[in-house]
């Protein structure tokens, strides 16, 4: 398989993996959005070989690399008052929302 932009390598990093049993990791490889290998650089590499990729590397110089954390500043008043304020017209059809 030829290399794809879509799959890549990051080294030299120090990976917050949250998991109990491999707390932290060197490097990362991802595919299409999803992890793809995660722990020693050799064992990541070892894993992109394995699916024919040959893919850049990315040397992220000790900088973390955290899971994806979405939103993880939220204003709690501002959910509450949505609830009662807001209303959802995600759902609805154009005229739908028009009338809501």
């Amino acid at each position: 398989m030829s290399a794809r932009s879509d799959t890549y390598v990051l080294r030299n990093c120090r990976v917050i993996t949250m998991d109990e049993a491999l707390p932290r990791a060197e490097a990362i490889a991802v595919r299409a959005g999803e992890i793809l290998a995660v722990g020693g650089l050799a064992a990541v590499r070892e894993a992109v070989a394995a699916v024919g990729a040959h893919v850049p590397e990315h040397d992220l110089r000790g900088a973390a690399v955290l899971p994806g954390l979405i939103d993880v500043h939220t204003h709690v008043e501002m959910i509450a008052l949505s609830r009662h304020f807001w209303i959802d017209v995600r759902d609805l059809s154009d005229p739908e929302a028009i009338v809501a």
